[in-house]
C-alpha cells in the first residue's frame, strides 16, 4: 500500500472517530435520561408516557435534521 493510501484510510478513520464522539455528547444518553426522569417526576403515568413518545419525535427529526444539512 502506498503513503497516499495509507493517509486516505487515517483520514478516513479520523472522520469516523470525531463524528461518532460528536454525536455521542450530542445526543448524551444518559444525561438526557437522568432529567428525563427528574423533570417527570410530578407528572402521571399517561403524561410521561405522551411526554417520552413528543421528544423521541423531537429528538428523531433533530438527528435527520443534523444528519442531512450538518
Amino acid at each position: 500500500m502506498n503513503d497516499q493510501g495509507i493517509n486516505s484510510n487515517l483520514d478516513a478513520i479520523g472522520f469516523f472517530l470525531n463524528t461518532y464522539i460528536r454525536m455521542f455528547f450530542l445526543l448524551a444518553p444518559f444525561f438526557g435520561t437522568s432529567m428525563f426522569v427528574k423533570m417527570s417526576e410530578e407528572l402521571e403515568r399517561i403524561e410521561k408516557k405522551r411526554a417520552a413518545i413528543r421528544v423521541s419525535i423531537a429528538v428523531t427529526v433533530s438527528i435527520f435534521v443534523f444528519f442531512f444539512f450538518g
